[in-house]
């Protein structure tokens, strides 16, 4: 009997402030899961057709009518590249990593110094020739690049929905196991799907819900946005990226980001994000051929 003095029960391990923090955190990291995926939703709805007309154009034969856009076209395509090269020279997450090479080699999170919450930092990862996007001892599905690296998404890039994920889905009434499929046809981790239970998941969504004013089914819900997309031909890749920084922050405040989480982000990260996820999306709507 004296052997079991020491062990904590269930009870007590759930009340160690430990857990209570890491459970805060599971719901934070939730709630920003499914808000990315709402504002990937109206992306793809309201300028899916008309981004990927434009995201072609480079590739046409230039005529009379095109020279205008894309000359236009090639001043953003401009500004976009120097903007990527600048991140060369960033290191956000002051991991000892810049962040143009966790975005586009590593393919871990810039704003995440342990990108797989292992409690190790990616460089450390990286440095001993363990993933940095698997939990130590966790086994994950891995994908090669060219560099011979095994590397998966991280927690924040590709979160784009399936087409399963346009079709009607009543929003008021997703289940746990419907919002895991999203999240993980979304390109989210299932491995880091699988830490959540459906409690915490369920919660945070919920949340969502109530900040953001969410109802009906996905289509319904488009009708409602931020920015003035009523009509669709007003969309174009050159206005989606010239939102400022006040109009990002609306958009996503409307559909659950939380306020307080936003004020803490400096306007310049802001739209780095945004830039960032708009490049992912892109490239996503012209590679699936959207006409």
């Amino acid at each position: 009997m004296g052997k079991n003095k020491n062990k904590k029960t269930s009870q007590d391990l759930y009340s160690d402030p430990y857990f209570e923090k890491k459970e805060k955190q599971d719901v934070v990291r939730s709630k920003v899961f499914i808000s990315l995926i709402v504002v990937c939703f109206l992306s793809l709805i309201f300028g899916g057709w008309y981004i990927g007309r434009q995201f072609k154009i480079p590739f046409e034969v230039a005529s009379e009518e095109t020279e205008e856009t894309d000359t236009n076209l090639q001043i953003v395509e401009t500004s976009q590249l120097a903007k990527l090269e600048g991140l060369r020279d960033k290191d956000t997450d002051h991991d000892g990593l810049n962040d143009y090479d966790e975005l586009y080699y590593h393919k871990t999170s810039p704003y995440l110094a342990d990108s797989d919450s292992d409690r190790i930092s990616d460089k450390i990862e990286i440095d001993e020739g363990t993933n940095p996007n698997c939990p130590q001892g966790g086994i994950c599905n891995k994908t090669s690049d060219d560099s011979g690296l095994d590397n998966t998404n991280d927690l924040f890039s590709d979160l784009v929905p399936s087409q399963t994920a346009q079709e009607d889905i009543d929003l008021n009434n997703l289940s746990a196991d419907q919002l895991r499929q999203i999240l993980i046809d979304s390109g989210t981790p299932e491995e880091s799907i699988n830490q959540l239970d459906d409690e915490t998941l369920l919660q945070a969504y919920n949340e969502i819900l109530a900040e953001g004013d969410l109802s009906g089914n996905v289509n319904a819900a488009t009708n409602q946005t931020a920015v003035d997309v009523s009509d669709q031909e007003a969309i174009t890749y050159e206005s989606l990226v010239n939102l400022t920084p006040d109009e990002i922050r609306q958009l996503l405040i409307q559909y659950g980001v939380p306020a307080d989480s936003l004020e803490s982000i400096d306007d310049e990260t802001l739209q780095q994000i945004y830039l960032q996820s708009l490049t992912d999306n892109l490239q996503t709507v012209s590679e699936t051929g959207l006409e």
